[in-house]
C-alpha cells in the first residue's frame, strides 16, 4: 500500500505546477467577480506564485500588501498564515488563519473548508496529531464534498504512521473527488504544503 502511495505522490509531484496555476487562475476569477476593483491588483501582486517558486519572503511581502490594500480579504490572511507557518511561526499562523474564518460566514463552506484545512496542515507542520485531525474535521464538515480537506487528513494519518486511516481518508477524497480534476493533486498539494 505504502509503495502505491508513494507511486501516486511522485506521479503528482509532475503536476503539482499545473494544479497551482490552475488553482491561482481560480483565485484570479473568483476576486474578480466577488470583489470587482480587486481584479486589478489580485493580478499585479501574486503572492500565491512566488509562493508556488519557493519565494517565502516575497510571498509575505505580497500577502501583507493584499492585507493593505483590503483588510477583510480572507485570501490574504489565509496565504499569508501559510507562510507563517512554513517560516515556523505556528502561533502567527493560527492566528491568521482563525481571522480569516471570522471574515466568513458559515454560508461560505468552502472557503471554511479551505481554512480549516490550512489549519490541519499547519498542525501537521506542527507535529500535532490530535489538533490536525481536528481541524480535517471541521473541514470535512464544512464541505464534505471537496476532496481537498480528506486528502489533508489522510496527508496527517499517513504522516504520523497511520496508514490504515490514511487509506480510508484517501478512499473519501476520491468519492468526493468523482469526475473532477486529479484528485492525486490535492493529495500531492496538501503533502507539499505540509513539509
Amino acid at each position: 500500500i505504502i509503495a502505491g502511495y508513494q507511486q501516486e505522490i511522485q506521479t503528482a509531484n509532475q503536476e503539482i505546477s499545473s494544479y497551482i496555476n490552475k488553482w491561482q487562475s481560480e483565485l484570479t476569477k473568483t476576486s474578480s467577480l466577488l470583489y470587482g476593483i480587486r481584479k486589478d491588483w489580485v493580478r499585479l501582486v501574486d503572492p500565491f506564485g512566488s509562493f508556488k517558486k519557493g519565494d517565502v519572503n516575497i510571498a509575505f511581502n505580497e500577502f501583507n500588501e493584499w492585507v493593505r490594500l483590503d483588510p477583510k480579504f480572507y485570501l490574504a490572511y489565509l496565504g499569508r498564515g501559510m507562510v507563517f507557518g512554513h517560516k515556523g511561526d505556528f502561533t502567527a499562523a493560527h492566528n491568521d488563519l482563525n481571522y480569516a474564518t471570522s471574515l466568513l460566514s458559515k454560508k461560505n463552506r468552502e472557503e471554511l473548508a479551505e481554512v480549516h484545512s490550512s489549519h490541519a496542515m499547519i498542525c501537521i507542520m506542527e507535529q500535532d496529531i490530535r489538533k490536525a485531525m481536528e481541524y480535517a474535521n471541521r473541514a470535512i464538515t464544512a464541505q464534505s464534498k471537496l476532496a481537498l480537506p480528506h486528502a489533508v487528513k489522510g496527508v496527517g494519518f499517513f504522516n504520523f504512521g497511520n496508514f490504515g486511516d490514511a487509506q480510508t481518508s484517501f478512499k473519501r477524497a476520491i468519492v468526493a473527488n468523482a469526475g473532477k480534476e486529479n484528485l492525486y493533486l490535492h493529495i500531492n498539494y496538501a503533502a507539499f504544503l505540509c513539509m
